[in-house]
């Protein structure tokens, strides 16, 4: 008789382990118990960005590539300096970027983008009047790209240009997207494929 309860014995000998979760690898998850799975937040290297020399802007166009920014269609011409993009340890896309107006306005702007949260910032203006003379931003701060109004060229060159799926691309990259959509606004070729930024 003995021998035919001993399954039953034993079951009820281990429900005290059982119940305190000795021997159910399943018990925190049914229960909860979070402290398990806890996550130490300060283990984790905060973004810090990067503070550096300003290069020095660009005085001509012929150091300037052209980019077809097509929500500004033909009322202004916008350009990047080659020579100044940069991708820093903060993965902060940095460059020097001219818009011209059509009755000859001219802004030359030294930006950040970060493609990891879709934001850019103006570090500071130049002039060439003044030779290349850099003002800085007083009070520099990060801008969504997204939201903006009126005709902010910002994320379309966030999303077509400067960055894939929440990291900057390459410099080459970009230049060769820069060119090609030259000739797409020329021979009505399908615009560069968007990415996301996350």
């Amino acid at each position: 008789m003995l021998t035919k309860l001993w399954p039953f014995l034993f079951l009820a000998a281990s429900m005290p382990y059982m119940a305190h979760g000795e021997g159910d690898p399943y018990d925190a998850i049914r229960h909860n118990r979070e402290e398990e799975f806890a996550f130490d937040e300060s283990l984790v290297k905060k973004w810090k960005e990067e503070t550096g020399a300003i290069p020095a802007p660009p005085l001509s166009d012929d150091d300037l590539i052209k980019i077809a920014v097509a929500r500004l269609g033909e009322d202004f011409k916008v350009m990047f300096d080659p020579k100044s993009l940069t991708t820093g340890k903060d993965r902060v896309l940095r460059y020097w970027l001219v818009v011209k107006g059509k009755l000859g306005a001219v802004n030359t702007m030294y930006e950040g983008m970060r493609c990891s949260t879709g934001q850019f910032k103006t570090y500071a203006y130049a002039s060439r009047r003044k030779k290349g003379k850099i003002s800085k931003m007083k009070r520099a701060k990060w801008i969504p790209v997204k939201g903006l109004r009126g005709k902010d060229y910002h994320e379309e060159l966030a999303l077509d240009f400067f960055c894939n799926f929440g990291l900057p691309r390459s410099k080459e990259d970009i230049i060769a997207r820069a060119k090609k959509s030259g000739i797409q606004l020329y021979i009505g070729d399908e615009p560069a494929a968007s990415s996301s930024f996350f």
